[in-house]
């Protein structure tokens, strides 16, 4: 019973400092639209998204990969059935995100994404005793990249991770892959993100 009752106050202090944290990135943010940013040479950043539609009980996830310039090296969209709630489908697209950049070698990278409880536990994990079973499930995948950072982003940072991932609910576009460089249809917004973050 102890031992429950401190994973209870364990939670109760993760979430008074989760939403701590949310108000003041809510206060700071308000009103001013954030850019993609490049990270430090010679980093990756893989940008992860997820759209999770609650009626048909579907997920669209997506990642793309950038380099130290801006250079969209990969991107890739899947579509998850079965998932219940929009914190499973978090959990499930930063879990493939992560077997991804596993499968394709990446050693030195930033993870970005929206989900910042997901985020939070990775780098605080005591914090979030609730949370045990998905620290588990994605530190068998962290571990095996050399070296990793978290940055939590607005979602106008992470827009073209985000429309990718919706466009995997689709049903003309539902077809999961991975490819070099951003798709044809999302041309412009890649390149306006790299030349503002190169300025």
């Amino acid at each position: 019973m102890e031992k429950i009752m401190e994973e209870v106050d364990s939670w109760f202090m993760a979430q008074m400092m989760s939403n701590e944290d949310n108000q003041r990135e809510e206060v700071r943010t308000r009103g001013r639209k954030k850019d993609w940013k490049l990270p430090p040479y010679p980093w990756l950043k893989c940008n992860s998204a997820v759209k999770w539609d609650s009626t048909t009980k579907t997920a669209g996830g997506a990642w793309v990969l950038r380099d130290y310039e801006g250079v969209v090296l990969l991107h890739s969209r899947r579509s998850f059935g079965a998932i219940c709630s929009l914190e499973d489908a978090r959990l499930v697209c930063l879990s493939w995100t992560l077997e991804s950049l596993v499968a394709h070698k990446v050693n030195r990278v930033f993870l970005a994404a929206e989900s910042a409880e997901l985020l939070k536990m990775l780098i605080r994990p005591k914090a979030w005793p609730s949370f045990k079973a998905h620290f588990l499930e994605l530190r068998q995948f962290l571990v095996r990249i050399v070296e990793w950072r978290i940055e939590i982003v607005s979602r106008s940072e992470n827009r073209g991770a985000f429309l990718i991932a919706q466009s995997a609910l689709k049903e003309s576009f539902c077809q999961s892959y991975v490819a070099c460089s951003h798709p044809d249809w999302l041309h412009d917004l890649f390149v306006s993100e790299k030349r503002l973050a190169s300025a």
